[in-house]
């Protein structure tokens, strides 16, 4: 038995950006769904203590971004921070 879809009410502009967001989800997937985190949880990721998160943040180590009054991070952003050690 064959499948088929039916589009009821998609035009074909439309159709055609899903399909390329689609695309591009597969490819990159990281780039289409940035990570958050909280101070709490980069202090984890990087087990070190809130007040040392928040010293980097102030002397531009690692970049903020702002939610009302609170900051996040983008977890890529702190995998590309950290540096191999030889």
């Amino acid at each position: 038995m064959e499948k088929s879809i039916q589009f009821i009410q998609v035009t074909p502009e439309y159709l055609t950006d899903m399909i390329a967001k689609g695309v591009l989800a597969i490819i990159n997937p990281q780039k289409e769904q940035e990570i958050l985190l909280t101070q709490t949880e980069v202090a984890a990721f990087y087990r070190v203590s809130k007040p040392t998160i928040i010293k980097w943040q102030k002397e531009g180590k690692i970049n903020a971004y702002a939610i009302d009054s609170e900051r996040r991070y983008k977890k890529s952003e702190l995998i590309s921070n950290l540096v191999l050690v030889k």
